[in-house]
C-alpha cells in the first residue's frame, strides 16, 4: 500500500554515480559525451546506460484543480494544510465524482511529487521523494534519464497504469537519443508501494525493454490497512482530519485497488476473504470493491525475473482485520494455515504492508528492519543492471 512513505537505502547493489574526464562509449558505439548541468562529464563503467521512471504511491503526487490551479492535496502552499484541518469541507473536492467514476476525467491534475515545503519541517518523513530522486540521478549517465510519474491516485490502477506505460515508453524513447543516452538502453522503474502495481502495465505493454521493476513496499497483495482508512480514516502518511480522510477514501477507486487480496479477515476460528458485505458493512462502496476485484484479475504479475522488491520486516504492521459493528478492526497478527488447522504469528512489516503482501514468488528481494520512511538513501544501494 502507499499510505506511508519510504526512502529506501536497500537496494541491489551497483552504480557509483559520475565522475568528471572521460568520454562515454555508448553500447550502439557511437561515442558521446555527457553533461550534469551543461559541464561535460565522464560515466564510470558501472554507471546505468538506462533510463529510469519513479512512480509515487498513493497520495505522493500534488494535485490541483485543472481549471483554476488551487492546490488540492500537497505542501508546497503553506495555506493548503491550515485550510485541510480547519475547513470542515476542504478535501470535498478531492472525492471522485459520478462523473469521473464514469470516465470523464481531467477535474484534477497532478503538477509533481509531494515535497515538504521548509514551513513544516516536522512532515518531511513524510516525504522521501527528493531523496529518492536525487541518489537514482547519481547512479545513471545524465539527471535527464530519470523521470517521475506524478498522477492522480485517486482513480483506479486500470487507468493509470497505462498511462504510466505511454509515459515511460516516451522517456525511454527521448533517453535512446539524448547526447548522453545509448541506443541499447532499456527501461528501469523504481516505484512505490502503489506505484508498483501500476508497473504491471508498463512491463505488459513494453516486455522486454522494461529491464527490472525496483518496488519499495509495494502491496501486490493488499494491504488490511486500506480497509482500517476506510473504516475511520487512520493511517494516512499526513495528519488529517479522520472523518473527513475516511470519507474521501470511501470516493477514490484506488483505495480499493490496495483493499486485501488474502485471506485477513478472522471471523471466530477460521480466516477468510474480504468480501463485499464486509467493505459495505463498514461504510464503503460495494461497486468499486467489486471493480477492482475484476481489475485485479484483468492485469497480469511482473514476471519473477523482472522484479526485485524492497519488503520491510520489523515495523508493527496491520495484518488482518476484525470486521464487526460496521467497523474494520485492525489485527496485528497474520494467520498462518498448516496440517489443516490455522495458527497466528506476528510477521510484521514495514508498518503498512506486512512482509507477505509485498512479496512476489521467485523474485529477488531486500528485506528492511527500519520504518521505510526513515531509511537512509544510499548512493551504492541502486543497480539497473540484470544479473
Amino acid at each position: 500500500m502507499a499510505v506511508g512513505f519510504p526512502t529506501p537505502a536497500a537496494m541491489p547493489d551497483g552504480g557509483r554515480g559520475l565522475r568528471r574526464g572521460t568520454p562515454i562509449d555508448d553500447d550502439d558505439g557511437v561515442n558521446r559525451s555527457a553533461r550534469r548541468d551543461g559541464v561535460p562529464t565522464a560515466v564510470q563503467p558501472d554507471t546505468s546506460p538506462d533510463a529510469v521512471v519513479v512512480v509515487p504511491g498513493i497520495m505522493g503526487s500534488e494535485l490541483v484543480d485543472a481549471e483554476h490551479g488551487r492546490q488540492l492535496w500537497g505542501l508546497s502552499e503553506p495555506g493548503w494544510y491550515v485550510r485541510a484541518w480547519t475547513r470542515p469541507a476542504s478535501l470535498d473536492a478531492l472525492g471522485v465524482t459520478g462523473r469521473e467514476r464514469d470516465g470523464h476525467v481531467g477535474r484534477v491534475r497532478p503538477v509533481g511529487l509531494l515535497r515538504a515545503p521548509a514551513f513544516a519541517p516536522v512532515l518531511r518523513g513524510a516525504e522521501p521523494y527528493t531523496a529518492l530522486l536525487s541518489a537514482v540521478s547519481r547512479v545513471v549517465r545524465h539527471p535527464d534519464a530519470v523521470m517521475s510519474f506524478p498522477y492522480d491516485w485517486r482513480l483506479p490502477v486500470a487507468h493509470t497504469g497505462p498511462l504510466l506505460a505511454q509515459a515511460a515508453e516516451q522517456h525511454l524513447y527521448r533517453w535512446r537519443r539524448h547526447r548522453a543516452g545509448s541506443a541499447g538502453a532499456r527501461l528501469v522503474v523504481v516505484a512505490h508501494s502503489m506505484g508498483g502495481l501500476l508497473s504491471r502495465h508498463a512491463v505488459a505493454h513494453l516486455g522486454e525493454q522494461v529491464r527490472a521493476v525496483v518496488t519499495l513496499g509495494t502491496p501486490f497483495a493488499g494491504s488490511p490497512k486500506a480497509a482500517v482508512m476506510m473504516s475511520v480514516g487512520r493511517g494516512a502518511p499526513l495528519p488529517l482530519p479522520y472523518r473527513q480522510l475516511r470519507d474521501l477514501c470511501r470516493t477514490m477507486p484506488a483505495m480499493y485497488d490496495l483493499l486485501p487480496a488474502f485471506p485477513c479477515v478472522h471471523r471466530g476460528e477460521d480466516v477468510t476473504m474480504l468480501t463485499r458485505a464486509d467493505v459495505e458493512g463498514f461504510g464503503a462502496d460495494g461497486d468499486l470493491f467489486a471493480q477492482a476485484v475484476v481489475g485485479r484479475r484483468e492485469v497480469g504479475e511482473i514476471p519473477a525475473g523482472q522484479v526485485r522488491t524492497v519488503i520491510g520486516v520489523a515495523q508493527p504492521t496491520v495484518q488482518g482485520l476484525a470486521v464487526a459493528e460496521g467497523l474494520a478492526q485492525p489485527l496485528f497478527v497474520t494467520a498462518l494455515r498448516s496440517g489443516g488447522g490455522v495458527g497466528f504469528a506476528d510477521r510484521r512489516g514495514d508498518a503498512t504492508v506486512s512482509r507477505e503482501a509485498a512479496g512476489v514468488p521467485g523474485c529477488r528481494q531486500r528485506t528492511w528492519r527500519s520504518r521505510m520512511g526513515r531509511c537512509r538513501v544510499r548512493r551504492r544501494r541502486f543497480s539497473t543492471s540484470a544479473r
